[in-house]
């Protein structure tokens, strides 16, 4: 950040317009983080960042590991170890971590009896960090006729009470397995979404924690696609969201700066994501979250969250009046209670004073009448001059005071400066300053997509997709169990 954003101590939020300039202000602040030998952990719902980096990144050849993700592509994977545990972590707050997490991204809706539908995900959950085996093997134990796969789980369990969750699903006559198979199918898009059976099928895979532990880039496309869609985006971006959290837990006392960017957030948001800005400064992650405004958190516990760790915004096109009162009465308090005068106010004083006067008068006179026979006349005429002294009205025009901007309309004209801010310009509020920052120009590095592709696809961990098809096929053949086949139906008479 601009200034020492671990100074600061805090997080930040990029609220702006489709086309304002979000994707090149966080490709211009991760290359400034790649010059300060920062890591940085980006998902991109959108692709245009995690694009431009991966250009940047194909020419410059940082000097420490980077890690593509790229689910959307449908060509290359890269599997991911969620559901079960590196050795050494608990089982059970493991498990416990990955069924809240399946919980909250997909969802409660529609579910008769929610109560065992929580249980049931915890118990396979539990299974699978237990076994060591894969989502996929372990959803097998929930279909009637692979019952004594109950059994073997229950076998496996670490507690008392989780053994005996399994062995009462065990003993259930066909009757009531109803809502293990809602619950299975609930998680249908763990086996019917190539790109989320490719990624959480196989036991092993990359560790995000053991990768950030590296300090290494990592850049992850969650982009919607025909082989990717928005389902899949969620639930992926659910699950790293919660390895973000879990490493926070586990770092509290050995921080390691890592700069977060998450990019379309609103698109995988979910409930740890309230926690880890609440929590992740601690294990000294610095997470930005990107999107078009608050107003697309779901949980207003996330929107509070926002509000009081994103202390650093950087505000762009696109900002609505309501916006912009917001920024104005959180961040500028101590502008709009300052007196600002408005106008001055004038009254009209009547003020008389004693003045001599002069004033002059004239007139004619005038007499007729006959003598003898003869008719006679006689006119003249006169004046007078009065002098003396009298008051005379005086306005003046004398002020009185002044009238001030009330509070709305201060507020008003603060919001103009947030309203009007023209496309790839921010305005940066930090704690103790306000200031407007335009996004330079981010030319992309390397203009040969070929060497492009051939960065992208010789990272670490990362496979085509035909090898890693073949590897499930290998697990689920050595993994047999009894499946139904469905028969059609027999021809009519």
């Amino acid at each position: 950040m601009f200034t020492d954003q671990y100074g600061l101590n805090t997080h930040c939020q990029i609220p702006a317009t489709t086309g304002g300039g979000k994707s090149k202000l966080t490709e211009f602040l991760c290359r400034e983080h790649n010059l300060d030998d920062v890591p940085v952990f980006v998902l991109d719902a959108k692709a245009t960042t995690y694009r431009g980096l991966l250009n940047y990144y194909a020419r410059l050849r940082p000097g420490r590991p980077t890690i593509v993700i790229n689910p959307s592509s449908g060509t290359q994977v890269t599997p991911i170890r969620f559901f079960n545990p590196k050795p050494g972590v608990n089982v059970t707050a493991h498990a416990s971590r990955t069924g809240k997490v399946i919980l909250n991204a997909l969802g409660t809706e529609n579910i008769a009896d929610v109560q065992r539908y929580r249980r049931i995900v915890n118990m396979l959950a539990t299974y699978c960090a237990a076994s060591g085996k894969s989502i996929l093997s372990c959803m097998d134990a929930l279909y009637f006729h692979n019952r004594h796969l109950a059994k073997v789980a229950a076998d496996l369990m670490p507690s008392a009470k989780m053994r005996n969750e399994w062995l009462d699903l065990y003993a259930s006559p066909q009757r009531e397995w109803s809502v293990a198979e809602s619950t299975r199918n609930r998680l249908d898009p763990f086996t019917t979404i190539d790109a989320l059976m490719r990624t959480f099928g196989l036991p092993d895979g990359l560790s995000i924690s053991d990768a950030m532990e590296q300090e290494a880039n990592i850049l992850v496309n969650l982009s919607p696609s025909l082989a990717f869609p928005e389902e899949a985006c969620r639930i992926v971006g659910a699950v790293l969201t919660s390895e973000l959290l879990a490493f926070s837990f586990s770092h509290q006392h050995d921080p390691i700066p890592y700069f977060v960017y998450l990019d379309e957030v609103e698109m995988y948001q979910s409930r740890d994501l309230a926690l880890l800005l609440e929590l992740s400064r601690g294990a000294g992650l610095r997470i930005t979250l990107i999107n078009h405004g608050s107003y697309q958190f779901d949980d207003p516990r996330l929107a509070q969250a926002v509000d009081k760790h994103c202390r650093i915004k950087f505000v762009g096109a696109g900002a609505t009046y309501e916006e912009a009162v917001k920024h104005v009465q959180q961040h500028h308090l101590g502008l709009v209670n300052q007196d600002r005068k408005k106008r001055d106010l004038f009254t009209f004083v009547t003020r008389y004073e004693e003045e001599d006067f002069e004033e002059s008068t004239d007139g004619e006179n005038s007499a007729e009448g006959f003598v003898g026979e003869q008719e006679s006349g006689h006119s003249g005429s006169s004046s007078s001059v009065r002098h003396g002294t009298r008051y005379v009205p005086h306005p003046e025009k004398t002020e009185i005071g002044q009238e001030d901007y009330n509070l709305q309309e201060k507020i008003s004209q603060a919001a103009e400066e947030y309203v009007n801010i023209p496309e790839r310009t921010f305005r940066v509020i930090e704690p103790q300053s306000v200031y407007t920052f335009e996004v330079p120009i981010v030319d992309d590095y390397l203009q040969d997509e070929e060497k492009v592709l051939e960065f992208e696809h010789s990272r670490p961990h990362q496979f085509p997709v035909s090898v890693i098809d073949q590897k499930l096929k290998e697990y689920e053949d050595a993994s047999p169990v009894t499946r139904t086949i469905k028969k059609p139906p027999a021809p009519r008479d």
